[in-house]
């Protein structure tokens, strides 16, 4: 309730704490000032707010409000990357206007506690850079993408306001921009001829399509839509440079499949598994590959930091979980473990039946993933996995994995 026309005092001790940080110049802001500002008591402040904390949190709520509408506060060009230039140029403009507020907002680090604040501008980020990697433009994921590009605006940001504003160098900003665009755009994006081999074309098509599926929530793949994906995954195979390559010029396919040890054997195969939750399937699939000696115990941690980046849910009740590309050291050999899931496992919102294991040395990987994308690209291989009652069938449907046709 407000008196005499004034604002009631909620309203009055967010505006005086906006005020005096704004004027501040960094100096600590006490609850003494606030409130004598506002007109209120100190009990008046714990009440709304609990604490002197809890009031700052939510001017800088309220400044975050104001920061995305600034982000906000244009019309898509239909060219993402030039979109992301704009977010950037926008984010750097708002902490020069509001420095005391940006330096709330961005600036009050501590060790080992992110800032909620910095979260939410990475999902704003990361949601534009989603449109980016849709076109095909990113060889990266978004979320990778996002904190990179981030950590670079906010240093950049900041570094300017410790400036004195004679002396601030805004073409910094522009090149620092630009070089981190750079560095996670692909080659159509930077307007340059593409890399003869071909390999980084299916890693970004695998980004473009793991993009669409979560941008269109969409709930299953479509059978089209694994085709295409199995496109892609052949056009690197076959290629000069594809799996043979990666396997050796001299070693041939049966030596890599067959020599000693199958990429999928009997032992790999669960037509019952037990985990109820995503993280726990992810583990029950790498410990298979653990057993049979293909890993080593950081590759499961690697599979589950590469869920966190990016999701392995493909449609058609599948999701391929594999290590991050760091962790190709904990790769002992190729190897591919099965799970079924009959009563379905909930997979950040989708359900998933069917948690596949990979583990591919050098570029073997792609000759795996085309495997397994012809399997569950027709409905009717997907619902002989879902009636199978037998490893043996499990692994005649499976049965190009093991060979050295992708």
């Amino acid at each position: 309730m407000s008196f005499d026309g004034q604002p009631p005092p909620k309203a009055r001790l967010l505006r005086a704490a906006a005020e005096l940080l704004a004027k501040s110049a960094g100096a600590p802001v006490s609850t003494r000032q606030i409130t004598q500002l506002a007109g209120v008591t100190a009990p008046t402040l714990y009440h709304h707010f609990g604490d002197k904390e809890g009031l700052f949190d939510a001017v800088v709520t309220a400044g975050f409000e104001e920061y995305v509408k600034g982000e906000r506060d244009f019309t898509p060009s239909g060219k993402p990357v030039e979109d992301i230039r704009r977010m950037w140029d926008n984010h750097v403009q708002f902490g020069l206007n509001q420095p005391e507020l940006y330096l709330v907002m961005f600036g009050n680090i501590r060790p080992e506690r992110r800032p909620a604040i910095v979260a939410d501008t990475e999902a704003l980020m990361e949601e534009m850079l989603n449109k980016a990697a849709v076109a095909g433009q990113l060889n990266v994921p978004p979320r990778e993408a996002a904190r990179s590009i981030l950590a670079a605006n906010v240093g950049v940001t900041l570094m300017l306001i410790s400036e004195p504003a004679a002396d601030r160098n805004l073409e910094l900003s522009s090149m620092t921009r630009d070089a981190m665009i750079f560095a996670v755009s692909t080659d159509q994006a930077k307007g340059v001829a593409p890399d003869d081999s071909g390999r980084s074309s299916v890693v970004v098509a695998a980004i473009a399509l793991n993009a669409a599926l979560q941008a269109s929530h969409s709930d299953q793949l479509s059978s089209s839509e694994l085709k295409l994906f199995l496109e892609w995954l052949h056009r690197i195979s076959n290629s000069s440079t594809g799996l043979r390559g990666a396997r050796g010029v001299d070693a041939p396919a049966s030596e890599a499949t067959d020599g000693g040890s199958k990429i999928l054997a009997s032992n790999s195969v669960i037509l019952h598994g037990t985990a109820t939750t995503r993280d726990a399937a992810i583990y029950e699939a790498g410990r298979l590959l653990l057993d049979r000696g293909a890993v080593d115990s950081g590759y499961i941690t690697a599979m589950h930091e590469r869920e966190e980046s990016v999701s392995t849910y493909m449609g058609s009740y599948l999701a391929i979980p594999h290590g991050t590309n760091a962790a190709k050291d904990h790769i002992k050999q190729s190897a591919v473990s099965v799970v079924r899931y009959p009563r379905g496992i909930d997979w950040n919102g989708k359900e998933v039946k069917f948690v596949v294991g990979v583990a591919g040395i050098g570029n073997e990987h792609l000759h795996i993933l085309s495997s397994i994308a012809e399997v569950f690209a027709e409905k009717a291989q997907v619902a002989q996995l879902e009636a199978a009652t037998s490893v043996e069938e499990v692994l005649e449907l499976f049965a190009k994995v093991n060979s050295g046709d992708a």
